[in-house]
């Protein structure tokens, strides 16, 4: 039944049409609508974290990062994403790539580029990012380009952060509406034990707004467990992180009460 559910989403919006094709690029590449299951850590995020999160500032001089994420277990949607970032004097700049759904059934590809800048508690960011969805060769493809920005705060154990997305309100063809734009905000605080605490809210036009509660906290030197809980509807996902050396893996697991599991694998390179 939830294979069904998950494989429904995307087909019906093949059958209707161009216009609710595009609103199926909410499953992939342009997913802002349902929070990353898990904490993240703004003061060392990956590139892939970047484009949602441009303020936010990459921990290593620089990072190569590759995502692989199956929605709800089901091979029609998956989702594989690259990106690289680069640090240098407190600027972070870099560029991602991204494919969900497979040829011939649904596919998108995406381009993301990001840059961010600080000037002493202040971060400040930006990113701009194209995706093409299409489902066949007979229907074509549409495009849009999306826009970002974001802010962040840093005052001693405490960062509190804003986010615009989609802001310039993008159409993927003229007879579509346009996607709504999105505000984020956030507050983390990190204690002096080393557990780190966050509370998020987001809000899109013509939807209800929903909230996230996530927590991370060291099981040993190299790993880091967190976990998150997000309202409306409700669910919940759980994540490790381990880092040793040049190299890091991250797993998560996120749950939907209809559409069941998602499993999503991280890997990434540094360079100091």
């Amino acid at each position: 039944m939830m294979r069904r559910v998950a494989i429904g989403i995307v087909t019906a919006a093949a059958v209707i049409g161009l216009g609710r094709m595009a609103a199926a690029a909410g499953l992939s590449y342009a997913d802002n609508q349902v929070f990353p299951h898990g904490y993240v850590d703004y003061d060392r995020a990956g590139p892939l974290t970047l484009a949602d999160y441009p303020f936010a500032l990459v921990g290593r001089k620089i990072v190569f990062q590759t995502s692989y994420r199956s929605l709800y277990g089901l091979k029609e949607l998956t989702d594989n994403r690259a990106a690289a970032a680069l640090t240098r004097r407190g600027a972070v700049v870099g560029i991602g790539a991204a494919t969900f759904g497979e040829s011939g059934y649904f596919h998108q590809v995406g381009l993301s580029s990001f840059a961010g800048y600080g000037v002493g508690k202040v971060r400040l960011g930006g990113s701009l990012s194209y995706s093409r969805l299409s489902f066949s060769d007979d229907y074509g493809y549409v495009s849009a380009f999306t826009t970002n920005l974001g802010a962040s705060y840093t005052h001693r154990q405490y960062l509190v952060y804003s986010v615009l997305r989609s802001i310039n309100q993008p159409r993927y063809y003229d007879g579509d509406g346009p996607l709504p734009p999105e505000a984020e905000i956030g507050l983390s605080f990190q204690s002096p034990e080393g557990l780190a605490s966050q509370a998020r809210a987001l809000f899109i036009r013509y939807q209800k707004p929903t909230a996230q509660l996530a927590q991370s906290f060291r099981l040993a030197e190299y790993a880091q467990l967190n976990w998150a809980l997000v309202l409306s509807p409700v669910r919940f996902g759980v994540g490790l992180a381990l880092e040793k050396g040049h190299f890091g893996f991250e797993y998560r697991f996120s749950h939907h009460p209809v559409l069941g599991p998602t499993h999503t694998i991280n890997l990434a390179a540094y360079a100091d």
